[in-house]
């Protein structure tokens, strides 16, 4: 799959639910990388996003990605904490 490819599916569903913020993975596989789209988790999905984790463990994630539908694209410092943890680049949308 091509940079804009993930650019696209990115933009696509963080635009497909523009009241909560959207969250979702890269991950390599079979040769190739892919995006998936993941549930949020988070009872308050309008200022944070949880993944389940088992989405870290049955996957090569190379990348997380979410979605800010409030603020802007940096990172706070609470992605920056879990981006730091789980040493998994993040994405951020907005």
């Amino acid at each position: 799959m091509s940079l804009n490819n993930f650019h696209d599916k990115i933009i696509s569903h963080a635009e497909s639910k523009p009241d909560q913020e959207v969250c979702g993975v890269i991950f390599e596989g079979e040769g190739a990388t892919h995006v998936i789209e993941c549930e949020n988790l988070s009872q308050n999905k309008k200022t944070s996003f949880i993944l389940n984790p088992k989405v870290l463990i049955d996957y090569d994630v190379v990348c997380v990605f979410h979605s800010h539908c409030i603020g802007s694209c940096h990172p706070s410092p609470y992605d920056k904490k879990c981006c730091e943890e789980l040493c998994i680049p993040f994405i951020i949308y907005s």
